[in-house]
């Protein structure tokens, strides 16, 4: 397969680059390469690839972007923390953030071998800085880099086929999640903020029809002709899920809310929590920085010495604690700890919820994650004088509470223990494709593992998914 192989530098490689911040070509490259200047737009802090999904009015779209922006792009971060980072354009309609380049291959390259070529050597980008005062590389050096590359197109499509496959999957079960994680946000926001179930039985009763009917109607999503066409075990838990529901309202300091249901504050159903980290019996510990969390998700497990940790890593945290940033509450810094976290230590600037008995921790954690609630805390954030706009737990502990009664509420939390099985499985299968895909990845490109051979690891592991799959859709 070696003779098969030739060294290339990305000048013979790239037939454009796109660029935000119209440079000259000659800049660039000798050859000349075409630059165009891409449709700004201005990311928060640091330039981070997660970012890259900007969706623009169709106007703008149809007149400019989709002549230059093509799918498979490939994309490189050049300056700051996050430097060298590389991603791969989704659609037709995605768009670029500042300080980042576009590479797209000519018709004898594949845009797809080249994202993971440079995905695989990203310490050969990292090695350009040339930054002072912050990290930065410049777009020419990166087009003077020299790669092996397969001669033969096809060749290169087979080994990106391989492991655009095992990514396409990875995405697949992230947009499952997605999905799943939506359905407990409706489920949530319908029960406990719109009261729909009794809302719907109070009409039905004002209009001489049955509530219990009216509300397994609100519960479901469905007409009540659809009622008639479901199994009658699911009628059944529909109609028992139902009859939870009161079907009044009574006055509260909060306003109207269902009878039997309790106004309550954050600071009487929660505390926060200020345990310090133990460090005597360990060397390494995962930290965790505010920017380490994004809206319920861990962002890395990986260990660091104790040594040189920065002052702010002081706090333990255990299992079904939530972390929820104290600065700037609109980033979505937050995050339910579902795991037994027994080496994290995370920053002071996080806030550790802990739930006490009144209400389950992921109830809380459904509460302190809604956009109505994130607003809140947002205004009193940038109400406070300081250097960032910033919450403290004394701030937000006035913030209402609707508690519903048990039967409810352990209802509304079984569901969600469900759903939260279905996607831990699924988190679960994607680790393994990431860690196939990984292996893969470096022997691909280098010629040591055929794709013949690659391909039979690719099934295996997708069969095992499969097998998975199966499993976790029997639980929900």
């Amino acid at each position: 397969m070696k003779s098969n192989r030739k060294e290339f530098s990305l000048n013979d490689v790239v037939e454009l680059v796109i660029d935000n911040r119209g440079r000259n070509p000659k800049s660039y490259t000798k050859s000349g390469i075409p630059v165009i200047d891409n449709y700004l737009i201005t990311s928060e802090g640091e330039p981070d690839l997660n970012n890259v999904k900007r969706f623009i009015d169709q106007e703008t779209y149809d007149s400019f972007i989709r002549k230059y922006i093509q799918k498979n792009d490939v994309l490189i971060t050049l300056v700051g923390n996050g430097y060298g980072k590389v991603a791969i354009t989704p659609s037709k309609r995605c768009i670029i953030i500042q300080n980042t380049i576009g590479l797209r291959c000519n018709k004898n390259f594949d845009n797809n071998y080249l994202y993971y070529l440079l995905l695989n050597n990203r310490e050969s980008l990292m090695n350009l800085n040339r930054g002072a005062a912050q990290p930065s590389i410049k777009v020419g050096d990166i087009l003077n880099l020299i790669f092996e590359f397969p001669k033969n197109i096809d060749s290169q499509k087979k080994i990106a086929g391989i492991l655009k496959s095992l990514d396409d999957k990875i995405e697949l079960n992230r947009q499952i999640n997605q999905t799943l994680e939506q359905i407990a946000q409706a489920i949530f926001k319908s029960w406990f903020v719109d009261f729909d179930p009794v809302k719907a039985k109070i009409e039905a009763k004002e209009n001489g029809q049955d509530p219990e009917r009216a509300a397994m109607c609100a519960i479901s999503g469905k007409t009540d002709d659809e009622l008639d066409q479901l199994a009658p075990e699911q009628l059944q838990q529909l109609a028992d899920t139902a009859a939870l529901f009161p079907d009044e309202l009574e006055e509260s300091e909060l306003g109207m809310i269902p009878k039997g249901w309790e106004a309550s504050k954050l600071g009487k159903v929660a505390e926060n929590n200020s345990t310090s980290f133990n460090f005597k019996n360990t060397d390494k510990v995962i930290f965790i920085n505010t920017g380490d969390v994004l809206e319920g998700y861990f962002l890395h497990k990986d260990y660091s010495k104790k040594e040189g940790l920065p002052g702010q890593a002081k706090k333990a945290i255990q299992r079904n604690d939530i972390l929820y940033s104290e600065i700037r509450p609109k980033n979505k810094r937050f995050c339910y700890v579902n795991i037994e976290p027994n080496n994290y230590v995370v920053s002071t600037k996080f806030m550790v919820i802990r739930s006490l008995d009144k209400i389950h921790p992921l109830f809380l954690y459904h509460i302190l994650k809604q956009e109505s609630t994130i607003r809140e805390f947002n205004l009193t954030a940038e109400s406070r004088s300081g250097t960032f706009p910033q919450i403290t737990f004394d701030s937000i502990s006035h913030f209402p509470i609707i508690v519903p009664n048990k039967e409810i509420h352990d209802n509304f939390i079984n569901q969600l223990l469900s759903i939260s099985s279905s996607q831990n499985k699924l988190r679960d299968i994607s680790e393994l494709l990431k860690i196939t895909r990984d292996a893969l990845l470096p022997k691909l490109l280098s010629g040591e593992l055929s794709t013949k051979t690659a391909a039979k690891t690719e099934r295996t592991n997708k069969q095992v998914s499969s097998n998975k799959n199966i499993a976790s859709q029997g639980t929900t």
